[in-house]
């Protein structure tokens, strides 16, 4: 049960007890003022639902546009790598021996204490 349900029910059965008393002579008509604050509370109650209702769908728009924004711009990211990747050519490089060069070797020694 919501908030706002919640305080619906809670004020139809103040009402209905207050009534009830007034009409079998138990409680004087003054009570019948009792229920004016605990429709202000379910009318307040009634309305902070339907603000954060109202909050909850805007985010949620929110959230669909950056949804497909993202996605937009993924595609666009995604098309333009795949040009680059079509575009790439192999290239077969030969090795001769005339290619390779190894100079003498050296030996250094270095103490260490």
């Amino acid at each position: 049960m919501t908030f706002a349900a919640s305080r619906t029910a809670i004020e139809v059965m103040s009402g209905a007890d207050t009534l009830i008393g007034v009409l079998l002579g138990q409680r004087r008509t003054t009570s019948l003022s009792t229920a004016s604050p605990k429709r202000s509370m379910t009318r307040r109650a009634e309305q902070r639902v339907r603000s954060a209702e109202a909050k909850a769908a805007k985010e949620a728009e929110d959230v669909e546009e950056l949804e497909a924004d993202l996605e937009e711009e993924f595609a666009e990211i995604t098309e333009a790598w795949r040009q680059k990747a079509e575009s790439i050519e192999a290239l077969e490089i030969g090795l001769e021996k005339t290619d390779i060069q190894v100079d003498a070797p050296i030996l250094v020694w270095v103490p260490v204490e």
